[in-house]
């Protein structure tokens, strides 16, 4: 890295360079992070390690610190996202330089690292060690003949906010590799492109955030005080549903049909040996912790 560039990480709270990110978020992958962090949630989970010249971001690899659980066992895991380079600075090895920094930093504390990748850079990952792994996913024909019995919870005010976070924060685990103490990963959806995807079940006392459409049913997740019954709670999304589709790895999977996932812009990659466990048992990150 020539003197004048600067390695600059963990700066939420600098609100130019802050902006000169969000600015490159936007110009990459259509997204910012501003609303995310006036509403609180960007907490210190979440940390870009960016190459700054003259107080502008020019390159950046975030680090998403996570922790699951995985049947009785923990695991910690550094996910990496949000890699991108300004157009006139490619080329100059910077993602490298900022993947080996954190690397050094990181990898021999962590169980694992891994990131989603898109097809248009499926060969780029491969360079810094990482490996293509594989998730499986959950999925079945249904036939229900009740109406809906869901509630939407409406995510435009903290009220709504802090329902969902009371929700998430006393739930039990429903999923054999559920996501731990990541409450802003898990806002940063709920309270920008998922506002309407948030349901109330009554009867079951259970939140669910899905997706409907044309018919399918996309579980991403169910938050309950017990384990929840996946059964009841699909029911309650009416007779318009034929088809579910589950977002995370179910407790119990009898009744869905378990399939390799073949994405077009989400390959999973992967470094280090902490994922013995997830991969032998044919498991996926759930949809909500992907960053």
């Amino acid at each position: 890295m020539k003197e004048a560039f600067q390695l600059v990480k963990s700066y939420k709270d600098n609100s130019t360079l802050r902006s000169s990110f969000n600015s490159l978020a936007r110009e990459t992958f259509g997204i910012s992070f501003e609303e995310w962090y006036k509403n609180g949630f960007w907490g210190e989970m979440y940390n870009p390690y960016s190459v700054v010249r003259d107080n502008e971001v020019v390159a950046n690899v975030s680090v998403n610190k996570m922790e699951f659980e995985c049947g009785n066992k923990k695991r910690k895991y550094i996910q990496l996202g949000t890699v991108m380079t300004k157009k006139e600075y490619r080329g100059r090895g910077m993602i490298r330089f900022l993947m080996d920094e954190i690397k050094k930093e990181y990898l021999d504390s962590a169980d694992g690292m891994y990131l989603f990748a898109n097809n248009s850079v499926l060969d780029f990952y491969p360079r810094f060690g990482f490996r293509r792994g594989k998730e499986w996913n959950f999925h079945k024909k249904v036939k229900i003949t009740g109406s809906s019995r869901v509630q939407q919870i409406p995510m435009e005010s903290r009220h709504g906010w802090k329902t969902v976070e009371n929700a998430v924060i006393s739930s039990a685990n429903n999923s054999l590799f559920e996501m731990k103490n990541n409450m802003g990963l898990i806002m940063f959806g709920l309270t920008q492109f998922m506002k309407d995807n948030v349901y109330y079940i009554e009867s079951e006392d259970a939140y669910a955030v899905a997706d409907i459409e044309n018919a399918r049913l996309v579980l991403y997740a169910v938050y309950s005080e017990r384990p929840a019954d996946l059964e009841k709670i699909i029911e309650a999304f009416g007779s318009e549903i034929t088809e579910v589709v589950l977002g995370f790895t179910p407790l119990d999977g009898e009744g869905f049909t378990k399939g390799e996932i073949h994405s077009h812009d989400l390959t999973l990659f992967l470094l280090g040996q902490g994922f013995k466990e997830f991969e032998n048992a044919g498991m996926m990150f759930p949809l909500l912790s992907h960053a």
